[in-house]
């Protein structure tokens, strides 16, 4: 007899997220006898396709899960981070079922991953984020009359069915082959990733999170290695709703107390997210997906010095930090303070804080803000600071003023 199960392990707004026990499994190159469904149908009331029945009849020892996804406003972007969020959560060797009523029209094809999971689903585009995380060992257009049966072309409901009587077929372990005719192309869209920009993370929220309300990014931990971050680091997020936070970038939300905000990574996705513990972050600065997301390192002031790092070395050579006028207001320096500024190479030097590059000699060591970044940049007056100094990006600076 079919088993049927369904667990509720976390929530993609406006997505209500499904996820089952099996994700414990041990991974496996071959099919392993679970069907994932990923559709709407199980949420409405009326004329449900005969799911179970048509995987029932083709393989009853098939295990079922769902992940049911009533969207009214579905699109197929939304869909393709759902699906790369299950593919990432059950084990290798899984079959997933994705249909929608409304998601858009699409020829069936079914794609295997280089580690032996099957996606089914219309070409419109909704494996793009699967076929990248996962890796593609082939797609196959799904034509072959023997595993899809004897069903008519303008029969919905009979479409329906011939995703799951195909997802039942492989689950048995039927050879891939026999889907039908290998696809060389198919439809892939283009997706926003988070880059690095000028020693920040530029990226986006992909979702709120329904049951606790955490801000899930786009933004991935070899972003963070990049820019040789590391837990314990404080952070600032600059939303674009005009909301801007900092916080501890940590292992997990017990770190910080309780309606603190933090920052860390999903521990399943590997995917940023930022969070108040045991709050509601997505409430109480009003987020929503798809809201863009600018990341920094924040300086730290310690016993009356500032600790950065420079973000990059500018086209003129001057070294571009990460340190904001926030940090000269709270150790209480000025304009016409003499600084000694300190580098991860040993380089030493003192230099004024002034306006402008004109405020000092040619050639002479200066310090000011930038009119356009506001960050705090070390140069030479008609010189290149870096190659005098031999500075790299992403390195460590202490500055101190001298008395």
């Amino acid at each position: 007899m079919m088993k049927l199960f369904r667990y509720r392990i976390f929530l993609l707004l406006p997505a209500v997220i499904l996820i089952s026990r099996f994700v414990l499994a041990q991974a496996t190159d071959k099919p392993n006898g679970l069907i994932v469904l990923i559709t709407d149908y199980q949420s409405k009331n009326a004329d449900k396709p005969p799911i179970e029945q048509a995987i029932g009849e083709v393989f009853p020892n098939a295990k079922v899960d769902s992940i049911s996804h009533p969207l009214s406003t579905f699109t197929v972007k939304e869909g393709a981070y759902t699906l790369q969020r299950a593919g990432e959560k059950f084990p290798h060797g899984t079959v997933f079922v994705v249909l929608f009523e409304n998601a858009g029209e699409g020829k069936p094809i079914a794609l295997k991953t280089k580690k032996g999971s099957y996606f089914i689903a219309p070409n419109n585009g909704i494996l793009t984020r699967v076929a990248r995380a996962m890796g593609v060992s082939e797609v196959r257009e799904i034509t072959n009359p023997k595993l899809i049966g004897q069903t008519t072309p303008d029969s919905a409901s009979h479409r329906q069915v011939n995703f799951f009587s195909v997802a039942a077929q492989l689950a048995k372990q039927s050879p891939f082959e026999e889907v039908g005719a290998l696809l060389e192309e198919y439809l892939q869209l283009p997706f926003e990733f988070a880059t690095v920009v000028d020693g920040e993370i530029v990226g986006h929220i992909s979702e709120i999170e329904s049951e606790f309300g955490n801000a899930a990014t786009n933004i991935s931990t070899d972003l963070f290695t990049k820019l040789k971050w590391q837990r314990g680091d404080t952070l600032e997020a600059d939303f674009s709703n005009e909301q801007k936070i900092r916080f501890p970038y940590v292992l997990k939300y017990g770190d910080v107390p309780v309606g603190d905000y933090l920052g860390r990574f999903d521990d399943t996705t590997g995917f940023f997210k930022v969070a108040i513990n045991r709050g509601n972050i997505g409430e109480t600065l009003k987020l929503e997906g798809r809201n863009k997301v600018v990341i920094r390192k924040v300086a730290k002031v310690i016993d009356g010095e500032i600790i950065g790092q420079i973000n990059l070395i500018d086209e003129y050579g001057h070294a571009v930090t990460n340190i904001t006028a926030d940090d000269f207001t709270e150790v209480g320096w000025q304009r016409g303070d003499t600084l000694e500024v300190e580098f991860e190479n040993r380089q030493k030097i003192r230099c004024p804080y002034v306006l402008d590059y004109d405020d000092v000699p040619v050639g002479d060591y200066l310090g000011r803000f930038g009119s356009t970044s506001r960050l705090f940049k070390v140069a030479i007056n008609y010189g290149k600071i870096a190659e005098v100094l031999k500075l790299e990006s992403l390195s460590k600076v202490v500055i101190r003023k001298v008395e």
